[in-house]
């Protein structure tokens, strides 16, 4: 394409030469054919160069070579240039775009069909379907197709099988057409040669995947080259000079406008012309509108830049451009290039108003303005650069919209900017001014004192500069305001509110000099600067009026002429001396703009003396201000005024812009609330200046100074004045300041107090109006706003006669009233101070001194009064227990109905109220002891059922502690409850948070018999589930719960106790109360986490380190925190220790060095202490402060000399993970470290030697270890989120773990009396736990271990398992709990791996040694080891069934067999793995070796020689973890990292199944069952599943309750219990009884299986499929009767066979129905056609002759079957099509069949149906997983839904008796029903893989057979099947008692789970929540035994849930 560019141009300036030689002559005609045809021949090739690159064309339209060249049609060479180099060159151009192949990706609800059509620019393409691969189905176009940026892309798929709605049709997927342009927009940044587009769609996406085929760059430039070519030749006349001249590439593509000229010219060098080339290179989509309007900008700045002169006088114009310039500068940068093309209307409008601007200089510039220069006109300047600082702001506005993402408009800013204002009040605005007009003057001599004699004015002085605004302050306010007074669309009062002392005079004031400046500034009136007297205003405003304009001065002064006594009235004054001159010269001043600022004017309400007048008068001074919105738009009203109850009565419901400044509370975190702090700031710099000598020398103010007196001040500047005052003027500034920030608002200022006395007797008087007591203290004491009708209601009594709102009205300015609910506040918190302070509120104001006390007093009452009488069970109306708070419908407004406002404060403050009140021996004190008595005693839950749903809940413990405090000294039984009551809702603070319901069904339940209210309150409920066996001390144990709002990082803990310290977020840091978790305090200042944190000895200092690189001292005991910073560290601070004088800091960092620091001075004592070669995390001191020892991820520990730095000892690898915490006992004996191996280590403190075998027992990594303060016992925490206690001295577990963080613990530590033990965690809070009641274990034996591997004893009656240092034997046919257990002889050095043999006489093991270990399980004897070979550890075992040999697999990828009897090596090490050998497997007849290694490779070697037997095969699994033999031996089970289980035939050596879908994690134990049918599988996911081995679906899981990794498995003898070992120390025993009684799996279809049936004699099963094939098999082999039957053309889905059998008839998607000899396969007929769609459902009528059928095309037909002479089948004919409507259909169009005889309204989908044989009832199946029983008579449910499937139930039959129902569901189950009672005949029949679509049963009722989507028919056995009882429903012995296992509704089954601490049914509905501390102890459904852990039994007899629970207070029957 090069050449061809190049040739091109060569032909082009051959023309141009000739034409040069005819320099003064016009062409030829032979020499313009020659050129047209030149062009022509350019124009054609070019066209289709751009056709080929996938462009449009870029000619549009050539002329005939012989038409008449006249000015009429376009020069085509000029119109080719021009589009040539008005064409962008796209990232996409220069490519070859090929699609190739596309794919549809579904989402889990949608399915496509393999038939699919594809359009590309209107013609059919060829599409081969390729794969399917899950949800993603993909197709070939053969050939590949060519798109351009003009293609259409049209893909119409044909939707599949619709999960939830098997009916769905497949005809309604909408077509999705993809444009050209958007795939070659995306391409545009693409560089590779292969991209695949994506287009996003309803249900599914498609991915086109393109091949990109590229040209050279050059390409590009030679076509503009071309373009320049012909438009040099075309576009003029060529000279000498021109000749041989190539132009460079144009460096925009700005199109020249049609009036410049083609050649290029030179332009001045101005800010236009750089404007013009910014334009020209802004990147914007050729296509769009902003792409038009921004060359029609560059255009106009190109053409304003050749008229605007270079003088003085011009200078504002090119400044103007300047600053344009600057705007488009920032536009163009790149982090804009994507917001500019996504807002392409905002910048349209940018550049209309850069059009308009240029517009406007252009015409002014080509005005005569006769000659006056700058200096001479100055005001014509200034109106000028007036008028451009518009066009900019407009501009600023524009851009600030695109950076916001929010969409501009475009608003004409001017359209011919006016010079001066004309004298007439009638002239056009836009006309000159004579420079002789008197009106630039004050008029004629004397009018001026006429109007002052006249109006009398009250005149004030100039504006303060201190009553001004400080610069950058009140920002926002200020743009609303400027927008305002720019906006005639807004209205034209502004109004500015607030309460005294917010600034309002400061804005006004400041505005005032803005407008002067401006010359806006038409009038004025500013509080406090005049006399008082209102008649005067308006004569005032018109006086100011008089100066702003002559005009006006003309007006005002002919009217007071005409009606001298117009100024005594304030309504006439406003007509005609303002108004009615503002209207006269409108024009005029639409020019000027005049403002009006009026301040304070409630100030005015003095003026009026007496009552009468007041009354009358004032509401006619507001009347005037509403009346000024009669004025135009450009006269604008500033008013600012205290929101007394006139001013908002008079102007809430008018059109005016209203802007409130916020105080109080609403002002904390404000614009105001800064700009307060600022000007604390500003002032006390001030204070600084003048006293710095005598100022502390440490910086002053300090910011947390400034803030604290910011937060006092609570935006009213008054307050912050007046104290700032009071700082500047006392003796000594910075204790005045102490003064001021120690006494808050409670300072006596005596400017506040008179401002308030002034206010009290101007709106209230010196009475005490009633109810102001009860009304004004409740405001200033809520805890939070209380409303109008909070106050009714809680004080009922009170305000029986008089109301809240008398009071709340008259002092509306300092008490707010906000929202739809009227929301009360005291605005400034100084208010109720003053009122409060009997030495402040004296004198005549004494009788309204509010009695704190007392009023805190009637404040509780009143809350617990509102309790007593409004809480009460169930008070939302939940309907089910299952439900969460939030998922109960319209839940808000069902709160706000049931828990009105007033409850709800009750509620949550009733306490701190409580708190607050002084504890007396009065009546009253009685009265409210009482009422607390009885709340706790009767309204206890349902007080937690309110803070549920208002979400306060995480308030009650503290709430509750408040309370037991208060009762501590006079009542301490009910003290008691109140602290176990706080201990009840820490505990189940989970489930009540998110379930109030749960209160009853799990709280309750849980609770210990021995807790106060499970004493006082189960009883009244009577029908609750039973849990037996809750062990006291896993509930005593926890002491309190700290709950935090984010993740804890770190905590320490003061040396008293009292405190905790707790670091949160990003760097935040939390000081709290310990007892009650209150906050104290928080320290800002560290930038990112703490991880690290400790208390001084003597708790006076905070020491904390940071990832900030950063150590903090802060200082408690000082009245404003404070810290010192330690900087040095270069990376996160990881440890901190402060040494036991309190005199050193250490620090360990992630740069690898350890320091010390001076805790005084913060200064480095040595230099950095270096020797780790990884990240230093963790760093302790000895006791004795000498020395420190230190370790991290160098796996080392180190020891330094704490006075010289000195390394004290190697280093030495402790770990093999990275070592997390250090701790040394108080003793200075010992030393123990954590890693994140998981592992525990004690040292001698002094020889770094072990003490004694690593402690394991974190599942993960142990991240915390510390000792207690008497060195006996050692706490630790860990990823696995548990805490766990060991005793130091033997390293063995002390106590039951404790539970209850959710997410790893990230520190545990003692407190230092020993008594409390702290832990912290990432789940956001902080646990006491109390040492004194430790679940700890009554003897050894209790002790629980990790169980390496476990197996039956020989009579199946004890299991065996294996420990770390034990050998267990437990009975499980007894009914004892806890099991016997044998010693190790000998130490088996850190156990990892084990096998049992199966006689369970003899274990082999192996630990971290590399060796093996033979072990005597009867007697714990070591038979066999150390046995040595292994160069690494052993990570597998396996031993053989007889005991007598071992197999070892080994990180050194060796495997080796060992002899048991002798310990000596029969065979290796066998080579040929490269990489860790993770398990190994022996044959049952003991002749075969499995092994895998972590690549996924499998071995099978022979054991007597190690020769392989067959060779090594991998498959896409990785790193083989667990393998094992069935029984015969002839297959091979193993499990893979990757989640994958699969089956090998090792004779065939071929997958039986390649993948058993549905483990979650990562296998880690399996096994067979005797008989080879099942396969049992444990995990890292911590459940079990169970498999069929024939068909490869899960039979049984998964089985929940270990809470660790499962770490052994194992079947009893009879196939009915698996039993499974822990590393949770736990054995479980699950019953699994689950074989399926199926008599048949067959499989044949290649898609899904949709209908099945029987045929009349039961011989024959036939099945219809989405293969669009029927087959017919025996139904007891499963074999094909003869071939698939073929014909239809899509899909089948229905059959039946006729009543002798002798007849099959099938109906098909495909619209048709075909017929078939039953006994041949014989096709008896064609297509039988009539139906327009899916044809759904077919049947015979008894005489066989007749088949009816069914359509989705909503009709139903019956069809005659004729037969011929011999009475062999003919013709189908149609008999009868009876037409069903649409449901939208209107009743009277609607076709009728017959009278309608029931309608069943249903919510879901009904997706199946079938009658009784009896006819009287009808039985339906779900969407929502039920079925459902209707009486045909009556329409009404004759039984509770039946429940049981997980999924929509597809399909149902009934047997021929009418008493067994049979459903088929998505859940891949078949279950059977009784039809009488609704209930469960069996176990669900599992089998199938996959969905089950369709049911049938046998004409016999023996039998059922069901078809699937996993393409398979399945035939059951009926009667074995109801033989199998439903073992969910079983009543269980636990220790002698029977309870029950399940509920009557069978919801908590066998296959109930648990997720996060909730049993969820087998719908996954909440059935109850279980607390950590019992959820390892749990029995499920399927639970016979337990071993290791105290057991928690629920007896399911009496309980109630669900829809139900509401009954939990009754007697149960």
């Amino acid at each position: 394409m090069y050449d061809t560019c190049q040739m091109i141009t060569g032909c082009i300036d051959g023309l141009y030469a000739v034409a040069a030689t005819r320099e003064s002559k016009p062409f030829t005609p032979v020499c313009k054919r020659l050129h047209v045809f030149t062009t022509f021949f350019v124009a054609e090739e070019l066209t289709g160069l751009a056709v080929f690159m996938g462009k449009p064309s870029i000619v549009d339209g050539v002329s005939d070579p012989d038409s008449d060249d006249s000015g009429k049609e376009t020069h085509p060479g000029r119109r080719l240039s021009s589009s040539l180099a008005t064409r962008a060159p796209h990232a996409s151009s220069g490519l070859n775009v090929r699609l190739t192949k596309f794919s549809i990706t579904s989402n889990s609800y949608f399915r496509i069909s393999r038939t699919i059509k594809l359009h590309v620019d209107g013609l059919h393409r060829t599409t081969l379907f390729e794969s399917r691969n899950g949800r993603s189905t993909s197709w070939r176009i053969n050939p590949g197709v060519t798109i351009s940026r003009a293609s259409s892309i049209v893909v119409q798929p044909t939707q599949g099988r619709r999960f939830l709605s098997p009916f769905t049709r497949r005809k309604k997927v909408e077509a999705v057409d993809i444009p050209g342009r958007s795939i070659f927009s995306a391409l545009e940044t693409v560089e590779e040669n292969r991209f695949v587009f994506k287009q996003l769609c309803e249900g599914f996406r498609i991915s086109l995947e393109l091949s990109l085929g590229r040209y050279p760059e050059v390409t590009k430039v030679g076509m503009v080259l071309i373009a320049q070519r012909i438009r040099e030749l075309m576009g003029a006349k060529p000279n000498g000079e021109e000749l041989g001249r190539r132009t460079e590439v144009p460096p925009s593509r700005t199109s020249p406008s049609d009036n410049e000229e083609p050649v290029a010219e030179a332009l001045p060098d101005n800010g236009f012309t750089q404007a013009f080339h910014i334009l020209a290179e802004l990147q914007l989509p050729s296509d769009s509108i902003a792409h038009d309007s921004t060359v029609a900008a560059g255009s106009a700045m190109r053409n304003t830049s050749t008229v605007v002169p270079l003088d003085q006088r011009h200078a504002n114009f090119h400044n103007f451009a300047g600053s344009l310039c600057d705007l488009l500068s920032y536009l163009s940068a790149p982090i804009f290039s994507s917001k500019l093309n996504s807002d392409p209307d905002t910048v349209d409008a940018i550049m209309h108003t850069i059009m308009d601007a240029a517009k406007y200089i252009q015409d002014i510039c080509k005005q005569d303005l006769d000659g006056r220069t700058a200096t001479e006109d100055v005001p014509l300047v200034e109106a000028r650069s007036a008028v451009l600082g518009k066009f900019l702001m407009r501009l600023s506005r524009l851009k600030r919209d695109i950076k916001e993402g929010k969409h501009g408009t475009y608003e004409r800013v001017y359209s011919i900017a006016p010079s001066v204002v004309s004298s007439n009040a009638d002239e056009d605005p836009n006309a000159a001014v004579d420079k002789d007009d008197e009106s630039d003057g004050l008029g004629i001599a004397g009018e001026e004192t006429f109007l002052q004699k006249t109006l009398r004015p009250a005149l004030g002085e100039a504006v303060a500069e201190e009553r001004r605004c400080l610069p950058d302050t009140r920002k926002s306010v200020f743009a609303a305001i400027y927008n305002w007074l720019d906006d005639d669309s807004e209205p034209n009062i502004f109004l500015l509110t607030g309460c005294p002392g917010t600034g309002k005079t400061a804005i006004a004031s400041t505005l005032l000099t803005d407008l002067e400046h401006q010359q806006r500034m038409a009038a004025c009136f500013l509080s406090r600067r005049y006399d008082y007297d209102p008649v005067q205003f308006w004569p005032t405003i018109a006086f100011n009026l008089a100066s702003f304009h002559p005009v006006l001065s003309a007006a005002i002064s002919d009217a007071l002429k005409k009606e001298p006594s117009i100024v005594e009235s304030v309504e006439s004054s406003f007509e005609k001396l303002v108004k009615a001159p503002l209207v006269l010269h409108a024009k005029r001043m639409s020019i000027r703009r005049p403002v009006i600022v009026l301040d304070g004017i409630e100030c005015l309400q003095k003026g009026f003396r007496e009552p009468d007048e007041f009354a009358a008068a004032w509401k006619v001074f507001l009347s005037t201000i509403v009346r000024w919105q009669e004025l135009s738009p450009w006269a604008k009203l500033f008013v600012t005024t205290r929101p007394t109850q006139d001013v908002n009565a008079v102007f809430e419901t008018q059109s005016m812009r209203r802007v409130n400044l916020p105080s109080g509370s609403d002002a904390i975190g404000t614009e105001t609330d800064n700009d307060v702090g600022t000007y604390i700031a500003y002032r006390l710099a001030e204070v600084k200046k003048q006293y710095e000598s005598s100022l502390p020398s440490s910086p002053w103010p300090r910011t947390d100074q400034v803030a604290k007196i910011k937060a006092h001040a609570a935006g009213m500047f008054t307050w912050a004045k007046v104290a700032m005052d009071f700082v500047e003027k006392g003796p000594d500034p910075d204790r005045s300041l102490t003064t001021v920030i120690a006494s808050g608002t409670a300072l006596h200022l005596q400017p506040i107090d008179t401002l308030y006395e002034e206010m009290i007797n101007d709106n209230v008087g010196y009475s005490v109006l009633p109810g102001f007591h009860t009304t004004v203290g409740s405001i200033a004491l809520a805890r939070s706003p209380l409303s109008l009708s909070d106050l009714h209601s809680l004080f009922p009594k009170q305000f029986e006669v008089s109301s809240p709102s008398t009071i709340c009205t008259k002092l509306v300015s300092m008490i707010s009233c906000t929202g739809d609910e009227q929301r009360l506040q005291i605005r400034h918190q100084s208010f109720s101070d003053y009122l409060m302070d009997p030495k402040r509120c004296v004198g005549s104001l004494e009788p309204l001194l509010i009695d704190r006390s007392r009023s805190i007093r009637k404040l509780a009452y009143a809350c617990l009064s509102v309790m007593l009488n409004e809480l009460k069970f169930n008070v939302c109306e939940v309907e089910s227990s299952h439900d969460a708070n939030s998922d109960i419908p319209d839940v808000k407004n069902k709160v706000k109905t049931h828990i009105p406002s007033h409850l709800s404060y009750a509620c949550r403050f009733w306490a701190e109220h409580l708190r607050d009140v002084s504890r007396a021996s009065t009546t009253d004190e009685n009265d409210l002891l009482l009422l607390v008595q009885r709340v706790l005693r009767s309204r206890l839950l349902y007080w937690f059922e309110v803070l549920s749903f208002i979400d306060a809940f995480d308030d009650a413990p503290r709430l509750l502690l408040l309370v037991a405090e208060w009762l501590e000294g006079s009542d301490k039984e009910n003290a008691l409850l109140a602290a176990d009551a706080s201990r009840f809702a820490q505990m189940f603070h989970d489930p009540i948070t998110k379930c109030a319901s749960h209160i009853y069904i799990t709280a309750l339940p849980f609770c210990p018999s021995e807790s106060m209210v499970s004493q006082l309150y189960k009883n009244q409920f009577p029908r609750l589930l039973n849990v037996r066996n809750t062990p006291k001390d896993l509930w005593a144990s926890t002491r309190f719960v700290i709950l935090t709002s984010g993740v804890c990082y770190a905590v320490a803990v003061s040396p008293d106790g009292k405190r905790i310290a707790v670091s949160l977020n990003e760097g935040d840091i939390q000081i709290r109360l310990s007892k009650t978790g209150g906050i104290l305090a928080s320290l800002e200042g560290h930038t990112k986490p703490v991880e690290t944190m400790v208390f001084s000895p003597n708790g006076k200092r905070l020491i904390t380190g940071s990832d900030d690189f950063t150590i903090r001292v802060w200082d408690l005991e000082s009245s404003v925190i404070t810290s010192s910073i330690l900087t040095g560290h270069s990376d996160y601070v990881r440890g901190v220790a402060i040494s036991p004088d309190g005199t050193k800091i250490a620090s360990a960092c992630d740069d690898k060095t350890v320091r010390l620091w001076s805790t005084e001075t913060g200064t480095p004592l040595l230099t950095p202490l270096e020797g780790h070669t990884d990240w230093a995390r963790t760093v302790a001191f000895f006791p004795d402060g000498k020395k420190i020892i230190s370790a991290g991820d160098d796996c080392t520990i180190r020891i330094w000399d704490a006075d010289t730095g000195e390394s004290l000892m190697e280093r030495f690898l402790a770990h093999t993970g990275w070592v997390k915490s250090v701790a040394v006992s108080p003793d200075g004996k010992m030393a123990v470290t954590s890693a994140t191996d998981g592992i525990i280590k004690r040292w001698d403190a002094e020889t770094l030697s072990a003490i004694g075998e690593p402690v394991q027992g974190h599942e993960g990594e142990a991240d915390s270890v510390s000792f207690s303060p008497d060195s006996k016992l050692i706490v630790s925490g860990g990823t696995d989120g548990v805490i766990r206690l060991w005793d130091a001295a033997t390293g063995s577990k002390f106590c039951h773990p404790l539970l209850g963080h959710t997410n790893l613990v990230t520190h545990a530590l003692f407190s230092r009396d020993g008594q409390t033990i702290y832990s912290s965690s990432q789940d956001g809070t902080i646990r006491l736990w109390d040492r004194n009641n430790l679940p700890i274990w009554k003897s050894p034996s209790e002790v629980p271990d990790t169980f390496y591997s476990i197996a039956l004893s020989p009579d199946g009656e004890a299991i065996i398992g294996l420990g770390s240092d034990r050998v267990w034997n437990w009975n499980i046919k007894s009914s004892q709990t806890t099991a016997t257990h044998i010693p190790l002889m000998e130490s088996a050095h850190g156990m990892r791996c084990a096998a049992i043999c199966s006689n369970a006489y003899r274990a082999a093991s192996a630990g971290n040694n590399n060796a093996v270990y033979i072990w005597d399980l009867h007697t714990g004897d070591l038979l066999q080891g150390p046995l040595e070979g292994h160069k690494s550890d052993v990570i597998a075992l396996a031993i053989s069934l007889d005991g007598t040999r071992v197999v070892s697999g080994s990180e050194d990828t060796t495997v080796r067999i060992w002899d048991a009897e002798t310990g000596q090596s029969l065979c290796g090490p066998l080579e040929g793995h490269s990489h860790d050998v993770f398990a190994v497997a022996i044959s049952p007849d003991g002749t075969r070796l499995a092994s895998g290694d972590n690549s996924g490779c499998i071995r099978i070697s022979s054991m007597e020689n190690g020769d392989l037997i067959k060779e090594p095969f991998k498959g896409s699994w990785t790193q083989v973890r667990v393998m094992s033999f069935s029984p015969d031996g002839k297959l091979l089970a193993f499990g893979a990292a990757n989640e994958r289980i699969s089956v090998w035939d090792v004779e065939s050596h071929e997958f039986v199944h390649k993948d058993l879908q549905g483990h979650p994690g990562r296998p880690t134990c399996i096994a067979f069952s005797a008989d080879g049918q099942h396969l049992v599988s444990g995990g890292e996911d911590r459940d079990i599943y169970i498999w069929d081995t024939s068909t490869g679906g899960i039979i049984c899981g998964p089985l929940e309750g270990h809470v660790a990794t499962v770490t052994s498995v194992i079947f009893s003898k009879d196939g009915e219990q698996v039993i499974s070992g822990s590393a949770d120390a736990m054995i479980r025993v699950w019953d699994v009884r689950s074989k399926n009684h199926r008599s048949g799996y067959f499989k044949g279809h290649e898609d899904w299986v949709h209908s099945v049936g029987f045929s009349p004699d039961v011989a024959h099963i036939a099945s219809g499929s989405d293969d669009k094939t029927i087959r017919v098999r025996d139904a007891i082999t499963g074999s094909d009767v003869y071939p698939p039957l073929e014909g239809h053309d899509d899909w089948v889905r229905s059959l039946s066979f006729s009543p002798e059998g002798k007849l099959l008839v099938t109906g098909s998607d495909d619209n048709t129905l075909r017929l078939w000899d039953a006994r041949t396969g014989k096709s008896l007929s064609g297509a039988i056609s009539g139906h327009s769609d899916f044809v759904l459902s077919v049947a015979f009528a008894p005489d066989s002759l007749h088949v009816i059928s069914g359509s989705e095309d909503r009709t139903v037909r019956v069809w005659e079957l004729s037969l011929d002479a011999d009475g062999q089948l003919g013709n189908a004919h149609p008999t009868s099509c009876l037409h069903i409507a649409r449901e939208s259909t209107p009743s009277s169009t609607r076709p009728m069949a017959g009278p309608m005889h029931l309608v069943l309204k249903m919510e879901c989908a009904v997706f199946s149906l079938a009658y009784s044989p009896d006819g009287r009832r009808l039985f339906s199946s779900s969407e929502d997983m039920s079925i459902r029983v209707w009486d045909v008579e009556t329409g009404s449910a004759l039984l509770s839904p039946m429940l049981g499937h997980t999924g929509p139930v597809y399909s149902i039959a009934l047997c021929p008796d009418g008493q067994i129902l049979i459903s088929g569901s998505r859940d891949a189950t078949v279950r059977l029903w009784n039809t009488d009672t609704g209930t469960p005949l069996c176990m669900p029949l599992r089998g199938h893989t996959d969905t089950v679509f369709a049911v049938a049963t046998s004409p016999d009722g023996m039998r059922i057979a069901s078809g699937s989507a996993d393409c398979a028919v399945a035939v059951w056995d009926i009667p074995l099947s109801r033989g199998r009882v439903w073992p969910d429903s079983f009543r269980q012995r636990v220790h002698g008692v029977e309870f029950c296992a399940s509920d009557s509704s069978g919801s908590y089954a066998s296959r109930s789970t648990i997720n996060d601490g909730w049993v969820c049914g087998v719908r996954d509905e909440r059935l109850f929540w279980v607390p950590p501390m019992y959820r390892a102890g749990l029995w499920m459904p399927r639970t016979t035994g337990l071993l290791g852990v105290p057991e928690v039994v629920t007896d399911m007899q009496r309980f109630v849930h669900g829809t139900e629970w509401q009954k939990c207070r009754e007697e149960s029957e």
